[in-house]
């Protein structure tokens, strides 16, 4: 009896861990390159900024787009930057289907389609600031509304949210660390790392952050909510080579 009952717990183990494999092989496989087309805005290099919250957007053409924000303007730290030319929001639509791991059954999320096309339409400041465009998805296309504003004196909030709720899926790309400091001087350019994204949903989420600067996070729901703490990120200013390899995940 206690036999049967340890080879019971052993094959549930075993099934609860496909599971995860599942869903961790799933996300993975869902963070390719997010391609920045153009929208019905006109790239042209400036800043704007709504109370202590500004953004800024440089390159020389939407090739190597850059955007960021700042808690405040000038010479402040960055908070949140995309990556230059590439695209900073998508989003999926997941369905739920059997697979196997290791010869056990398994209910995994598999996409149905996806969106990895993002179009720049413009910038709101009714409400703090907010960037609004489209995405072009494999089976139609959603509206999409990503907004920063400052909550409080020692937090920055940001939420992105897809209008056409069948995408179930959304996705948050950001610079993990920026490069300054002169290319050809005397001393060599510094690395910053930026600030961690806390994730406020409820629903499953995964932060990837890998060593060539570039991050995700990819959020169960067609909203994404996340703070930044002020006060982390003014002290976020030289490379850390502890700071390479953050948490993967910072759960609620």
């Amino acid at each position: 009896m206690q036999w049967q009952r340890f080879m019971g717990l052993t094959r549930l183990c075993a099934a609860l861990a496909a599971v995860i494999w599942f869903a961790v092989a799933e996300v993975r496989r869902l963070t390719p390159e997010i391609e920045l087309v153009q929208g019905r805005w006109n790239f042209i290099p400036g800043s704007v900024r709504s109370g202590d919250t500004t953004l800024e957007w440089n390159g020389a053409s939407l090739a190597n787009a850059r955007f960021a924000i700042r808690h405040l303007a000038g010479s402040s730290p960055e908070l949140w930057s995309s990556l230059p030319g590439g695209g900073f929001v998508a989003a999926a639509r997941e369905g739920r289907l059997p697979g196997y791991h290791s010869g056990i059954a398994a209910i995994a999320a598999r996409p149905m389609a996806l969106c990895f096309r993002q179009k720049v339409d413009g910038i709101d400041l009714a409400d703090g600031i907010t960037i609004f465009g489209r995405l072009e998805c494999s089976d139609g296309e959603t509206g999409y509304r990503l907004r920063f504003w400052t909550a409080s004196d020692h937090r920055l909030s940001l939420q992105l949210r897809l209008e056409n709720s069948r995408y179930n899926r959304s996705y948050l790309a950001f610079a993990s660390r920026v490069t300054t400091g002169p290319i050809n001087g005397a001393s060599p350019p510094v690395n910053k790392w930026l600030p961690s994204l806390l994730i406020e949903n409820h629903e499953s989420f995964f932060i990837e952050r890998t060593e060539n600067g570039r991050g995700i996070v990819a959020v169960s729901s067609n909203e994404l909510r996340a703070g930044i703490l002020l006060e982390r990120a003014a002290g976020n200013q030289a490379a850390n080579p502890g700071a390479a390899r953050p948490s993967r995940s910072l759960m609620n």
